[in-house]
């Protein structure tokens, strides 16, 4: 038989250390459980663990197990702590016992003898209870001790004690029986009264006294009162055209009641015409709106509205200055129904003699590369807005056709094929407008070219014989 000592392939230096001491090498078998040598999770011993403590003398600690029956499990808390021991004499702290599974045993002077200020108070025992409170306690028999009084005459006039129902009663009755009217009463001065006295309060000698009312009114032993007559007019007054004066004394009693006449007649006045008189209960008020003017009445509220087609004739603007200058605007008499309409737009209305002077607005773009789309401010700073078909389009110079770009929301122009880089696209777009005719009477100088008259072949023979002739120019 041999003992052979071998050592696994190492991948690296390896040290192993023998202890200074004597004794038997423990071999992997001895103890079970961990992955790798040195981690064990269950040890397992045939007898007993001895801890030497901190000084290596001949005493020491044996943790011993107790012979199982079945396999046990004794499991060590995640807490820091010392280990209470079943008849160790040791004070717990911070411990606690849930009485609903547990059951402590002794009686009630080793309870009580247990508790280190306090005490326990039995059921049926007699124990004398000290600064307590009891909060809607039911007393079911009867009260007794020196703090409750059974005393006739209340002698002892105490603050903390209770009296007894019986002598509550023998004291209420004594003083009944001799303070049972209001001349017993300590506080009272009756004298003779006589029918419908009452009892006044009497500040000079803090007593009620009685006494029956006098005056302006009376007071019978039935309880009812009599006024005391002050005013003898009695029944209505005021009319339509006159209004009660009541006067009223001090007292508040009505001492005269008269009437004063008052004006039914309300003037009214206007802009033009004269004053009328409406007498107010019997005439009505009309407000009449005239021409082009419509009034209703509803809910004691009049209004006042312009009619939605008015005719009128001219109208008349002062401006903002109040002086003897106006502009009025008026309207030829039409041979058929016109309808002139103002554009959805902010601006100055030009005359007809302003309508000649068109001007054109222009704008320059210099275009990236493939730029398509020319709209909002150009080189210049000025933001690009036509009247749709009115507008000339150049690229470098040359005149666009109509059909080589698109223009017809009034603030863009895509052309058809993409500007290169630099290209110079100019518009000019035309302000227009309106077509006017006006009467020959009405030019009396100047020199007017062929096309602008309807007839080209116009001659002076032909113009003498027409008393009116019609003059066209615009657009």
């Amino acid at each position: 038989f041999e003992t052979t000592l071998t050592a696994t392939d190492p991948t690296a230096d390896r040290t192993i250390t023998l202890q200074n001491a004597s004794g038997t090498l423990a071999f992997l078998t001895d103890v079970t459980g961990g992955a790798t040598p040195g981690n064990f999770t269950t040890i397992s011993l045939d007898n007993n663990i001895v801890f030497e403590g901190g000084t290596d003398d001949s005493f020491e600690t044996t943790l011993a197990v107790a012979e199982p029956t079945a396999d046990r499990t004794v499991t060590i808390p995640d807490v820091t702590g010392t280990v209470t021991l079943l008849t160790a004499a040791q004070t717990l702290t911070n411990k606690g016992i849930d009485l609903g599974t547990n059951t402590l045993t002794g009686s009630l002077a080793e309870v009580n003898t247990a508790l280190q200020s306090e005490r326990f108070a039995t059921l049926g025992g007699t124990e004398t209870l000290v600064a307590k409170t009891l909060t809607s306690p039911v007393l079911n028999t009867g009260v007794s001790g020196s703090a409750v009084a059974d005393e006739d005459d209340m002698s002892s006039n105490s603050e903390t004690k209770l009296a007894t129902q019986q002598s509550i009663k023998a004291y209420v009755d004594t003083k009944i029986l001799t303070e049972d009217t209001i001349a017993e009463l300590n506080d009272t001065t009756i004298t003779s009264p006589g029918d419908g006295s009452l009892l006044f309060y009497d500040t000079a000698t803090s007593k009620w006294i009685d006494n029956v009312i006098s005056g302006d009114a009376t007071v019978a032993d039935t309880g009812a009162m009599t006024l005391a007559t002050v005013n003898s007019n009695v029944g209505q007054a005021g009319s339509s055209t006159a209004i009660p004066v009541v006067t009223v004394n001090a007292k508040g009693l009505v001492t005269a009641v008269s009437t004063a006449a008052i004006s039914s007649a309300l003037t009214v006045a206007a802009d033009s015409g004269s004053n009328d008189a409406v007498t107010v209960g019997t005439d009505t008020l009309t407000f009449a709106g005239g021409t082009n003017i419509t009034t209703t009445v509803t809910n004691n509220q009049i209004s006042t509205a312009l009619d939605a087609s008015p005719a009128v004739t001219s109208l008349v603007f002062e401006g903002a200055t109040a002086d003897s200058f106006e502009t009025t605007l008026t309207v030829v008499d039409p041979t058929a129904d016109r309808t002139l309409s103002l554009p959805n737009s902010s601006g100055t209305l030009g005359l007809a003699s302003q309508l000649l002077n068109a001007t054109s607005r222009r704008g320059k773009f210099v275009a990236t590369n493939g730029q398509t789309t020319f709209t909002g401010s150009d080189a210049n700073g000025l933001t690009l807005a036509y009247d749709a078909g009115y507008l000339d389009v150049y690229l470098n110079g040359v005149h666009l056709d109509p059909s080589d770009y698109t223009a017809s929301n009034g603030t863009s122009i895509v052309l058809g094929s993409g500007a290169a880089t630099g290209d110079i696209l100019y518009i000019v777009a035309y302000n227009t407008v309106a077509s006017v005719s006006n009467d020959a009477d009405d030019i009396t100088a100047g020199t007017l070219a062929g096309q602008y008259i309807e007839d080209d072949a116009i001659s002076l023979a032909k113009m003498a014989g027409i008393a009116r002739g019609k003059i066209i120019y615009g657009d």
